[in-house]
């Protein structure tokens, strides 16, 4: 079992018995979290929308970073870190195609077709997916050639995951895709397997997630609703 609170955008705050995780926090408070147990902060991509640096002035012991690799470079060239909490010694920088233990956790990261990395992260007993911005951008009013590189990179992540039985989803669901605002919703779950789909990226407009209910989704998917900050759900595994 595990508690998932939605933060704002692609912002999750998730607690399992052996840990918390949050992931791409942009605003929002983070819940409270009991001592002892620690705290994975994982980023996907150094975009202002993923990667908000008052991450780093989270306080309590055990805190580990995840960082997808092109935040590097965004930390040192800001002096992210000179006046914050957190050190270089708590971040692990990730790069796609890296598959590792972390304490408590067991992580594998895919390369993302826009910027950064996804991560497949098993903890628990359950695993759990963020895409970052790993998606389907098939645009509307793009070229033919720009759309089908999309998604020829797009199934090559997807490929790697095949059959996967990913127990959360977390997926963009972006409105500014138009008629092909759930592609990728429909790709991912057309090669995995997934229980729970939490759609996110969807820049405030909620309503979106009626539309996504009513699509044609395998049965024993079902759609979450994260649509209002601070929202708690309570997951078990199916």
């Amino acid at each position: 079992m595990m508690t998932i609170t939605y933060l704002a955008h692609s912002g999750f705050f998730v607690e399992t018995d052996s840990a918390y995780l949050l992931f791409d926090y942009f605003e929002e408070d983070v819940p409270a979290r009991a001592e002892g147990k620690p705290l994975y902060v994982f980023v996907s991509h150094a975009h202002a929308d993923h990667f908000n640096p008052d991450i780093f002035n989270l306080k309590g012991e055990k805190i580990y970073y995840l960082l997808s690799y092109d935040t590097e470079k965004k930390i040192k060239q800001r002096h992210i870190l000179q006046y914050a909490v957190a050190t270089m010694e708590q971040i692990r920088f990730v790069r796609y195609d890296e598959a590792f233990g972390e304490g408590p956790l067991w992580i594998r990261t895919l390369k993302s077709n826009d910027r950064g990395v996804a991560y497949l992260v098993e903890v628990d007993g359950m695993v759990l997916y963020h895409a970052g911005d790993l998606n389907l951008w098939m645009k509307e009013g793009a070229s033919k050639a720009i759309n089908n590189n999309c998604k020829a990179l797009f199934d090559k992540e997807m490929e790697k995951i095949k059959d996967c039985a990913v127990d959360v989803a977390f997926l963009p669901a972006d409105p500014g895709l138009g008629t092909h605002i759930f592609d990728g919703i429909h790709a991912f779950t057309g090669v995995t397997k997934t229980s729970y789909i939490f759609p996110m990226h969807m820049w405030k407009e909620y309503e979106f997630i009626d539309a996504l209910q009513e699509e044609s989704l395998p049965e024993s998917v079902k759609i979450m609703r994260p649509d209002a900050p601070g929202k708690t759900f309570v997951i078990e595994k199916l």
